[in-house]
């Protein structure tokens, strides 16, 4: 808990920028992915083994879950 306090009061004191703590704290932005793909594996089981297919921008980030 302490280093995300940190990281917002260097964020807040404009010392930082969010996307300088992706490699060191747990932000949604490296946990989205992660999330898509365990959501993917629920929508599947819940609907006997259907292929869900994940769509990502030009950036690499999650867009959407689709059958």
């Amino acid at each position: 808990i302490e280093a995300f306090v940190q990281a917002a009061n260097a964020i807040r004191a404009g010392h930082k920028l969010p996307s300088d703590f992706h490699d060191e704290l747990a932000t949604a932005h490296r946990t989205l992915a992660v999330t898509a793909v365990l959501e993917a594996g629920r929508l599947s089981l819940d609907n006997d083994g259907r292929r869900v297919t994940i769509d990502y921008d030009e950036d690499g980030q999650v867009l959407l879950l689709r059958f």
